[in-house]
């Protein structure tokens, strides 16, 4: 069976209803279905070999509120609405459908490609030689079902494509099992996908060139695993800008799997570990955008990776380490290694001396106890830098909210052994988790999003529980609309 999905906006409906239908229904079929739209508000018409959608969007302006973490603007009304049809799909076996798109404006027109190709994200659960393709468009993002758009301009497709797939990379890395995506095969995964552009560059750090540069803190999170750490750095250059001017530098937490460490989680608490690399899924899905589109800007993208493990070598509480920005290091608990490999890699990044440095990171349960799991926290030293990233991601459908850095918690990390312990008890835990990385940034303007990364159920385009891409949309849209339209 075939389906046909037709968008249109409400005051255009109700003006036009008999016109709008007539491409699609026949004129019986059109008076039951307008019937039991005004009746029950259905929005599908089972028809004798097709099924037919309307998806009437409000054509409302977005209003931004300070006091709600979401805003259903017109971009998140579309992406979703063509998820909540897609849904319905697997209840009449739909194999193939058509999307047509009747005078939406361009927010709208971006938000139904992206839904359509964000809905359509499966993982497969059985091939595992194509788990780790770097093929993505083949073995990762083949649309089940197929489909076509209309009435949608071929470059807002190709964008919303490019911004839809990126979500799905993040959300793809986030659900590969720990055992397939290691420490060695995540660093090789991102080489040699990423490598293959023209304007990216990418070099790994194993761990003897760690020692060397002294990236102690990643060194003692990874060091009771048989999988030692990495450092990847993913270089975005554009022709046009100074090489040695970056516009921004991205720093994602890489934990490939995190048991606790001597610390050990309870066994409930580690079930969904393997999700503890999804900033830096959603820093490399970044890359990825970055470098397909190649927008006029430079951009260094920072990914510290490895295992939380156990073994005669872990890290141990009480262990003092020389991070690479010198500062002597004292670990309180081991479960809190996140902030270890994000302070170092962050370190490194203020070297290049970027105009602002934005890291993503699974990183606190305080920030989950708080917000909940599909809010993100969204911590920075820059109110500037803060509200534009707020704004992006209530613009795109996600919700990032600003949290304070309250200076005085930051006596809670003082340390007899060392200049700073990098975590203490106590309330606050998310708040004092950012006050420690803000020791690493050399007082650059800086964010800090502590995300989920996770979907519990499906909802709205996201159809599969998993992988969420946390982060990704909102940062596309803020790239595009703060720093490449400077």
């Amino acid at each position: 069976m075939i389906a046909s999905i037709l968008f249109c906006n409400k005051e255009e409906f109700k003006k036009n209803n008999h016109k709008v239908l007539n491409s699609f229904l026949s004129s019986k079929d059109k008076q039951t279905f307008i019937k039991a739209y005004k009746n029950t508000k259905s929005t599908y018409i089972l028809l004798k070999d097709s099924l037919f959608f309307l998806c009437i969007l409000s054509c409302k302006k977005p209003e931004l509120k300070s006091t709600e973490a979401f805003c259903n603007s017109d971009f998140s009304e579309a992406k979703n609405k063509i998820g909540n049809c897609i849904s319905i799909f697997s209840k009449f076996n739909i194999k193939k459908f058509s999307i047509y798109a009747n005078d939406l404006n361009t927010n709208q027109s971006l938000g139904v490609v992206v839904g359509a190709y964000v809905s359509s994200y499966k993982y497969k659960k059985v091939d595992f030689d194509s788990l780790l393709s770097h093929d993505i468009e083949k073995d990762w993002f083949k649309a089940k079902p197929t489909f076509v758009i209309k009435g949608i301009a071929l470059s807002l497709i190709k964008k919303g494509k490019t911004q839809a797939y990126a979500i799905n990379m993040a959300r793809h890395l986030v659900n590969l099992p720990p055992n397939i995506l290691n420490t060695d095969n995540y660093s090789n995964w991102i080489k040699k996908t990423l490598n293959n552009f023209l304007n990216t560059k990418v070099s790994i750090w194993n761990s003897e060139k760690l020692k060397k540069e002294n990236m102690n803190l990643l060194l003692a999170v990874g060091e009771g695993s048989s999988f030692k750490p990495y450092l990847a750095k993913i270089s975005y250059r554009n022709k046009t800008k100074d090489k040695n001017k970056i516009d921004v530098a991205f720093v994602g937490k890489g934990i490939v799997f995190d048991s606790g460490g001597l610390g050990i989680k309870p066994a409930n608490a580690m079930r969904l570990m393997k999700k503890d690399m999804g900033g830096s899924a959603s820093v490399v899905a970044l890359a990825y955008w970055m470098a397909v589109n190649q927008p006029a800007i430079n951009c260094d993208f920072y990914i510290p990776i490895a295992e939380n493990s156990i073994s005669s070598k872990a890290f141990r509480p009480g262990d003092v380490y020389k991070s690479r920005s010198n500062k002597l290091v004292e670990i309180h608990h081991t479960d809190a290694e996140g902030r270890l490999v994000l302070a170092d890699a962050l370190s490194l990044a203020a070297e290049s001396k970027p105009k602002k440095i934005i890291n993503i990171a699974t990183l606190t349960g305080a920030t989950r106890a708080g917000l909940g799991y599909d809010v993100g926290g969204l911590y920075s030293n820059n109110k500037n830098l803060s509200d534009e990233i707020f704004t992006s991601a209530q613009l795109s459908g996600e919700a990032l909210w600003p949290m304070p850095l309250v200076k005085k918690y930051k006596q809670k990390l003082n340390s007899n052994t060392a200049d700073i312990s990098h975590a203490s008890d106590g309330m606050g835990g998310g708040i004092r988790a950012a006050l420690f990385l803000e020791e690493f940034i050399n007082l650059y303007p800086w964010a800090h999003l502590d995300i989920y990364a996770w979907q519990n159920s499906p909802e709205g385009a996201l159809l599969e529980s998993g992988g969420s891409g946390q982060a990704v949309q909102s940062l596309i849209y803020w790239l595009e609309n703060y720093l490449i339209k400077q």
